[in-house]
């Protein structure tokens, strides 16, 4: 099975291109992209609230024999969802996939370093649209063109 991430083609290409061998990644929201993450950088730290989605992206990545990433569970209710990025300040690129995502950039962008890259998926939306408001450099990629999250897209914003 190809795992894929569940972003448009042009995001996947950009994000690829971006990545280097010795990035650490910091991922809010478990799923396909932590394993394609994996095989593209030195280290994937994922935060996760389904302990369900959390189990079978695990079960995933110990088939495949890939031991560099970082498996984080923790309810939404719970602070360190939010701040365990504090903890990780050596992430060159932080995907903000998961849920709350105002709450998990305002977290995010104190975190990330100089030079660092944080992605907003599915940016269009309205209610993330405040992010924006800290007037980062900012680059969007082009969104899907079929399917069910026709329109999704994400932004790139340049710490």
């Amino acid at each position: 099975m190809d795992y894929k991430p569940d972003w448009s083609e042009d995001t996947i290409n950009r994000v690829e291109d971006l990545l280097e061998p010795e990035d650490i990644v910091f991922e809010w929201g478990t799923g396909y992209s932590t394993i394609w993450l994996a095989y593209r950088c030195k280290k994937v730290i994922t935060m996760e609230h389904n302990p369900e989605w959390r189990d079978r992206i695990k079960a995933i990545a110990d088939d495949l024999g890939l031991d560099n990433i970082e498996f984080h569970l923790c309810g939404l209710e719970s602070l360190e969802y939010y701040t365990e990025i504090a903890n990780n300040k050596d992430a060159r690129l932080i995907i903000i996939d998961g849920r709350n995502r105002v709450r998990c950039f305002e977290n995010a962008r104190l975190a990330c370093k100089q030079g660092g890259i944080i992605m907003l998926d599915d940016s269009q939306r309205e209610k993330y649209q405040e992010v924006f408001n800290y007037g980062y450099n900012r680059s969007d990629t082009m969104p899907k063109e079929e399917g069910v999250d026709k329109g999704q897209k994400a932004s790139l914003l340049y710490v």
